[in-house]
């Protein structure tokens, strides 16, 4: 299905809804996803022994990165955009600085880190997404409106956004003292459980009150993935 569901054009997945479930287009987001999958289909295949499976799958990933090369990176923001909305040979850009693109990226092992279109999204969200005031935390995308104060500039910072940056961070981390460091970043999330303790989905962004859905499974998925690469990449750098 993966490998069918692409637009003759571009030759990125065909129009789907976002991660945040908000737009119709291609999103960076989704395409690595697609990539992600496809990569691990080919693993399977592989150890199966369907060598011509396996071969498919690898080669619609390089065309896939291709294509996302091609129309989802933006020269002058220098990073990818949120995502695409195509239109027969019609493809507009949606130049939004989105924190799922970056996370999808390194995720699914789209793009090695040292790649100068990786660099440059990586340097978009810390700069465009990273909330400098208030509570910290990253945001989902520039100006993002859900639940927004209008008494404030500020969008709202999201748990699974700040943990995304922290998974990264650890997944790269060189040292123990590093990964100690990043390992006090998981009391943004702690902090703000209350007595109950759950999690919400954001947070207000000078008042740090919960915001949205409370509790949200996705956001205690998250800060649970954090530990346990927490705990395996202290094990790797131990051993090390």
């Amino acid at each position: 299905f993966m490998l069918e569901f692409r637009d003759k054009y571009t030759g990125l997945p065909i129009q789907s809804y976002d991660l945040w479930e908000e737009i119709s287009g291609v999103s960076t987001y989704t395409c690595a996803s697609v990539c992600g999958g496809l990569q691990a289909a080919s693993r399977f295949a592989t150890i199966l022994g369907k060598y011509n499976h396996a071969h498919s799958y690898s080669l619609a990933v390089s065309e896939l990165v291709k294509s996302m090369r091609s129309y989802l990176f933006d020269t002058e923001m220098n990073s990818f955009v949120r995502g695409l909305q195509v239109e027969g040979i019609s493809v507009k850009k949606l130049r939004v600085v989105d924190a799922s693109s970056l996370f999808g990226l390194w995720y699914y092992e789209v793009m090695d880190r040292k790649d100068p279109m990786f660099v440059g999204t990586q340097k978009a969200v810390e700069e465009k997404l990273h909330l400098k005031g208030g509570i910290g935390g990253f945001i989902r995308y520039e100006n993002d409106l859900y639940y927004k104060d209008e008494k404030t500039s500020k969008s709202n910072p999201w748990i699974v956004t700040t943990m995304w940056e922290v998974q990264r961070k650890m997944k790269f981390s060189e040292t123990v003292d590093e990964l100690k460091a990043l390992g006090e970043e998981l009391n943004w999330v702690i902090d703000r459980m209350g007595d109950l303790p759950v999690m919400a989905e954001q947070f207000h962004p000078d008042t740090g009150a919960p915001l949205s859905a409370m509790p949200l499974a996705w956001s205690h998925s998250v800060f649970v993935e954090t530990v346990l690469l927490y705990i395996e990449r202290m094990q790797q750098l131990t051993i090390k």
